[in-house]
């Protein structure tokens, strides 16, 4: 699976196992660069290239164990009509 480019709080906080706030709260002292996120709300989409290499590892691993956990989930029976 590959990372993305940017991640918003919301979609960072579980897979880091943190709250939205602890993500806030790392990005805000780790320095993170973000961009406007397009859509309701508006908000932050933070960038990957910006965080240091731990941090995106991490983000790497929790996308792998997501896609790992897709591919082995059983397919859905068709339905018949």
């Amino acid at each position: 699976m590959a990372v993305k480019e940017a991640y918003t709080s919301n979609t960072l906080a579980p897979m880091m196992g943190m709250s939205r706030q602890g993500i806030e709260w790392k990005a805000k002292v780790e320095d993170w660069q973000s961009r406007p996120r397009c859509g309701r709300g508006g908000g932050k989409e933070w960038l990957v290239s910006s965080m240091p290499e731990d941090t995106r590892l991490a983000i790497q691993v929790a996308e792998e164990k997501t896609a790992l956990a897709e591919s082995d989930s059983p397919a859905l029976p068709a339905l018949s009509a």
